[in-house]
């Protein structure tokens, strides 16, 4: 089974991180050596996904452990809607189910791109 990427729990920790350091946005898109700050809000609001060189910056900076934002896919996921159950299931599961796609694809896109080479 593959891992997905928890982007909550990346978006969660930078907001933190900046708050407990008291660094504003601007500030931590240089250190994370991002072109511009709204860069760095577009991932804070979970409109893109950091690349794998802001990931790992972000990791070492705030002496995060790279594999805990990595986790197994559950069975109980929504994708029974994909498999035609889906009478059940409410707007905001497709939705999160829609995210999910859209992560493991931009995820599966890296990897091709940064690991099977």
């Amino acid at each position: 089974m593959d891992k997905l990427f928890s982007k909550e729990q990346f978006i969660k920790d930078l907001k933190k991180y900046r708050s407990k350091n008291h660094i504003s946005q601007n500030k931590l898109a240089e250190q994370l050596d991002l072109q511009s700050p709204s860069s760095l809000s577009l991932i804070e609001q979970g409109k893109t996904y950091p690349s794998k060189e802001i990931f790992e910056k972000f990791c070492d900076l705030a002496n995060k452990q790279k594999d805990s934002y990595w986790y197994k896919e559950e069975e109980n996921t929504p994708f029974a809607f994909l498999k035609g159950n889906g009478s059940d299931i409410n707007s905001d599961e497709i939705e999160k189910l829609c995210t999910n796609i859209e992560t493991r694809e931009y995820l599966d896109c890296l990897k091709k791109r940064y690991y099977e080479k």
